[in-house]
């Protein structure tokens, strides 16, 4: 029987690219997932997530590693093509195991046959596909919005005398959402992969979905200023988070509605100018609860403080009920191992993955992997620019399959796309499957805990100490079902309680279950899971 997404304990982002190669070019492919689809689900020795994600796989020009999309509707030859990807979802199937693909609604490639007809001339029927204005009367763009990527939002184009608009990089050009055309366009891609078997979508970028054009010039920003096209020196509330931007999610919402058993993540990043971080994520929770949600960014936004923590996930934990997703990492972020360190990078697994909703594991974390220095002839990253966003290449380096340096660590058999990185006589998938104390074994366990529990999947969460400097706590409940959460912030070990007696069935510390009366001793950097009795 298929689980419904209520039931799935997880997500886990793959990163197609680097997963694994089976054709010895360099870059993981489809045949390379299905190849390690057990590794995911289907044997004793699995992971045990109930989901993927696939980051692009669209044909793209790669420019941005797909996202910049040239079809919507076929698979890039780099992965394999269409009839691999239905081999994919085959085989994934089998194993219940749900499929999510990378929707990028706000902008597709320049290559894309909709740009190429749009940029034909100002006549065509698609021009209004896209966003293009007039030059201001001394030729300098239509206002001062920047892209993303550096420099102005806006790109000048000779044959047909106008400006584009591109909120990331050049050749992304923004599609029009205020055009119904467009819209529709957008709804007939997610049918066709609906009706393919796909499960649902991680959708990109949402935030430029809607912009305030009447508005004008974006205002400086009164306590930044590095330059008239740095990112930072202006308060973007004119060209992001426009007026329409949840009724355009609903109506992406409304399309999975069509369907069963679908589900769509919106990738959406608050603005600390437009006021309460938590505010703005809950108008995007709202839009559809248990048929969308938002990724929750704040773990890895967050200092490393018990007490801010604490704050941000008892916000998050209102929300129950409604599939949140909650987020350590993803191909856009440091490896939260390397932002915070391993023993921690423990500790925020296991908090995770006692959160209500679906945890999202960007792939790799589950083995502690480390953000990799990038060589300046392995860069591929093109975007890393105006906003203040590094090279994003050293979050992405190639999955650890085992310790053999001479097979790129059982990735590939030729040189790979992005280097390796150090640690690998541990640091790998066959080296921590067989360690009791290892970071996929933790994993491993607190998945299957979150399969058989319902409480650790959607059962109420609330606190029942006050909050603290060196402690997180909180409790999870469903029915007669009760489990208390502690993580330890400091590296000292603190004597704290619970409500109740109970049994630990899961720590950061030893692979050993005991029980517990009222008080305990956690050490330092310890998290803990206790089922009540």
């Amino acid at each position: 029987m298929t689980k419904s997404w209520r039931d799935v304990n997880a997500i886990y982002q793959i990163y197609p690219r680097s997963f694994k190669d089976t054709n010895s070019d360099g870059v993981g492919d489809l045949r390379g997932i299905i190849e390690k689809i057990d590794y995911l689900k289907g044997e004793d020795k699995s992971l045990g997530v109930d989901a993927v994600w696939l980051s692009p796989i669209f044909s793209s020009p790669q420019i941005d590693c797909g996202y910049d999309i040239s079809d919507y509707r076929s698979i890039d030859p780099l992965f394999g093509g269409m009839a691999m990807f239905d081999e994919l979802l085959l085989q994934a199937h089998k194993r219940d195991l749900k499929v999510m693909l990378d929707l990028v609604p706000n902008h597709s490639s320049d290559q894309h046959t909709w740009f190429k007809e749009s940029s034909s001339s100002r006549d065509n029927s698609k021009r209004d596909y896209y966003i293009w204005r007039d030059a201001k009367s001394d030729g300098t763009p239509p206002n001062n919005w920047l892209s993303m990527s550096g420099g102005s939002a806006w790109q000048w184009h000779d044959k047909t005398g106008q400006y584009y608009l591109h909120s990331f990089l050049p050749s992304q050009p923004d599609l029009n959402w205020d055009n119904p055309e467009v819209r529709q366009e957008i709804f007939e891609i997610m049918r066709f992969w609906f009706e393919k078997g796909v499960d649902g979508f991680r959708v990109d970028a949402i935030w430029p979905l809607s912009k305030n054009f009447a508005a004008g010039d974006n205002p400086r920003n009164p306590e930044y200023y590095a330059g008239d096209e740095d990112y930072g020196s202006y308060i973007h509330q004119n060209s992001k988070g426009g007026p329409k931007l949840c009724e355009y999610l609903r109506m992406m919402s409304d399309v999975a509605l069509e369907y069963k058993n679908k589900f769509l993540v919106y990738e959406f990043y608050p603005d600390d100018r437009f006021g309460s971080r938590f505010d703005q994520y809950s108008a995007i929770q709202k839009v559809a609860p248990g048929v969308s949600s938002t990724f929750y960014f704040e773990a890895f936004q967050t200092e490393w403080w018990a007490r801010k923590f604490q704050e941000k996930f008892n916000a998050f934990g209102t929300w129950y009920d409604q599939l949140p997703v909650a987020s350590l990492g993803n191909h856009d972020q440091t490896r939260i191992a390397s932002k915070f360190g391993m023993a921690q990078a423990k500790a925020l697994a296991l908090m995770q993955l006692s959160l209500p909703g679906i945890p999202a594991i960007y792939y790799g974390d589950e083995l502690g992997m480390l953000d990799v220095d990038i060589p300046q002839n392995y860069k591929h990253d093109n975007f890393a620019g105006g906003a203040g966003m590094d090279a994003r290449d050293k979050y992405r380096t190639p999955m650890r399959w085992n310790s053999d340096i001479l097979n790129n660590a059982g990735f590939s058999n030729s040189n790979p796309w992005l280097p390796i990185g150090d640690n690998l006589d541990w640091l790998n998938v066959e080296s921590e499957q067989s360690t009791d104390h290892s970071f996929f074994n933790l994993y491993k366990k607190m998945l299957a805990l979150r399969s058989e529990y319902a409480a650790l999947r959607y059962g109420e969460y609330s606190t029942w100490q006050d909050t603290s400097d060196d402690i997180m706590t909180f409790k999870r409940n469903y029915n007669d079902e009760i489990f208390y959460i502690l993580i330890n912030f400091t590296d000292r070990q603190i004597n704290t309680n619970i409500p109740s007696r109970g049994r630990v069935v899961a720590s950061t510390n030893t692979t050993d279950e005991y029980d517990i009366e009222n008080s305990l001793t956690l050490n330092a950097f310890e998290a803990i899971l206790v089922k009540a009795y």
